[in-house]
């Protein structure tokens, strides 16, 4: 057993003198005026002694012990969008595609915060998510999150990725353009509604 100093403490207690040993550590500074500092050690735990359980033959516990196990708790991926959102441009593509196709991941709250990100590798994830908001009824929301990760693609690149989503939605088509043509800051279709090369 390692050696180190020990402080007895003598207090009253109730006109009774008792004396309380405590293992306390000394730590000399290396100042020019060190001061002694001492660290007192608390004594541990208790610990429930084998014989103590043999004892009980009843199976039920009669004393509360704390339980020092590290608590494990699954994750919801839920906020899976939250926790993530400062580094989806930093993700690979395949990784983003397995987001957008999970059905445990809020799918608007993915897309606002794919919304802020604008990296051109992730074109294929882009495309997908420019058909699947095709598809559904017209919501300006989910337009300006699709327009905004525009923004990094050249405009030959914008181009090919509209004229690849034409659908028999029209409209919603040219809503999704009219908001891409805002975030990029530049005219993509004319009056007519047809693409500009």
């Amino acid at each position: 057993m390692p050696s180190h100093p020990v402080a007895v403490l003598r207090m009253p207690v109730n006109s009774v003198r008792c004396q309380t040993i405590l293992p306390t550590i000394v730590v000399m500074s290396a100042a020019e005026k060190a001061r002694n500092d001492s660290v007192r050690t608390l004594p541990s735990a208790p610990r429930l002694k084998l014989s103590d359980i043999a004892e009980d033959s009843s199976g039920a516990s009669t004393i509360v012990t704390m339980s020092y196990r590290p608590c494990v708790q699954k994750m919801s991926f839920t906020v899976t969008p939250n926790v993530f959102a400062n580094c989806f441009d930093t993700f690979p593509a395949a990784a983003l595609h397995r987001c957008i196709e999970s059905r445990d991941i809020n799918q608007d709250m993915l897309l606002f915060r794919l919304g802020a990100t604008s990296n051109p590798l992730h074109r294929s994830v882009h495309a997908e998510l420019m058909q699947r908001i095709l598809q559904r009824p017209i919501n300006l929301h989910h337009d300006r999150y699709v327009a905004n990760m525009l923004r990094g693609h050249t405009r030959h690149d914008v181009l090919a990725l509209l004229k690849g989503t034409i659908c028999s939605e029209e409209d919603n088509w040219v809503w999704l353009t009219r908001e891409v043509e805002s975030a990029r800051g530049e005219r993509l279709i004319d009056e007519v509604g047809r693409l500009r090369h």
